[in-house]
């Protein structure tokens, strides 16, 4: 194993948990983390030795997170319909009490301005 690979490794645990703050779901971090690597090694070449190869690493990582979430925001985020529908209708009871809600609003406004 080269000395490059092996300073990889030793990072790799930091790496990881600082991709579980930016993605909050531990999968989607493994799958950053994992690009992070590929990028870094395939870019080996431009890091230069004696500087922070932490701070190299979590460049990358933390560019590879914004260009995640980028892409997600511009071709959409697929939410199944099931996680959805619920919270989008509306609880038989909860509509009745909105229309009395909205009736008792109207009669206090038209009390205010009968007033005058």
């Amino acid at each position: 194993m080269s000395d490059f690979a092996r300073l990889l490794q030793n990072e790799i645990p930091r790496l990881r948990r600082c991709a579980r703050t930016l993605a909050r779901d531990a999968a989607r971090a493994d799958d950053l983390v994992q690009n992070c690597l590929v990028r870094a090694i395939a870019k080996e070449h431009l890091w230069e030795p004696g500087t922070d190869l932490r701070a190299w690493l979590f460049t990358i990582l933390h560019k590879q997170n914004v260009n995640e979430v980028r892409r997600a925001v511009r071709e959409g985020v697929a939410v199944a319909m099931e996680d959805v529908t619920p919270a989008l209708m509306m609880a038989p009871r909860a509509s009745a009490t909105l229309q009395l809600r909205d009736l008792k609003g109207r009669s206090g406004s038209r009390r205010k301005n009968s007033g005058r």
